[in-house]
């Protein structure tokens, strides 16, 4: 997803940014937000339903037991294949990959203690890869100060640019956007508030285990 060098380079721009404002801003990028498994067991379970009638159809000659073995082959098979991301994430719904997506962002926002900070401006540009979803969440407090529409701004751009190939880019510019909001609105006024508690690293996940 992100090389180690763009990592540093993000994680370079939220530690400067962090120094100039008593808000908290968090870079997360997952490979996927939900391992679906049951999507690969009910593809799976329904093509080897759908080999009896193929095969009166098809090959009468075969036996109950011939049919048998090719529906576990087939459920196998199909059960591990389908697995595959790239496989996978076709079969399942926009609306569900969009829902476990969101669920996950907002999960990892309290996770990683975003919604605890002293003055609740905790920012967190999350991405995850295989639903193809963006988001950006801000705790209640930045929130309150800044309309939705600049957030809808930054959003759209950043997804315009991982459209266009440019992820680490667009990370840096969506990154840096976020951290002029929270200067204008959460300023640092001194150097314990620019104290940041959460770490500046660019927090990488696979996906969740459950």
């Amino acid at each position: 997803m992100l090389t180690a060098y763009e990592k540093e380079q993000l994680e370079k721009t939220i530690e400067k940014i962090e120094g100039q404002t008593a808000g908290e801003l968090v870079a997360v990028i997952t490979r996927m937000s939900d391992r679906y498994l049951y999507i690969p067991l009910l593809w799976s379970a329904c093509a080897a339903l759908a080999l009896p009638a193929f095969a009166v159809w098809q090959a009468p000659y075969m036996t109950f037991g011939n049919v048998y073995q090719v529906q576990v082959l087939i459920f196998i098979v199909l059960a591990m294949l389908l697995r595959w991301p790239p496989l996978l994430m076709p079969l399942v719904p926009k609306g569900v990959r969009t829902g476990r997506a969101a669920r996950y962002a907002r999960q990892m926002f309290v996770e990683l203690g975003l919604h605890d900070t002293q003055h609740r401006g905790g920012v967190m540009v999350f991405v995850s890869d295989a639903e193809r979803h963006v988001e950006i969440i801000a705790d209640k407090g930045i929130a309150a100060l800044v309309p939705q529409t600049v957030w809808q701004s930054i959003l759209d751009d950043f997804v315009a640019d991982i459209r266009a190939g440019e992820l680490a880019n667009g990370y840096e510019k969506a990154l840096q956007r976020c951290g002029a909001v929270l200067v204008q609105h959460m300023p640092a006024r001194s150097r314990s508030e620019a104290f940041q508690r959460l770490p500046n690293a660019v927090v990488e996940l696979d996906a969740p285990l459950d």
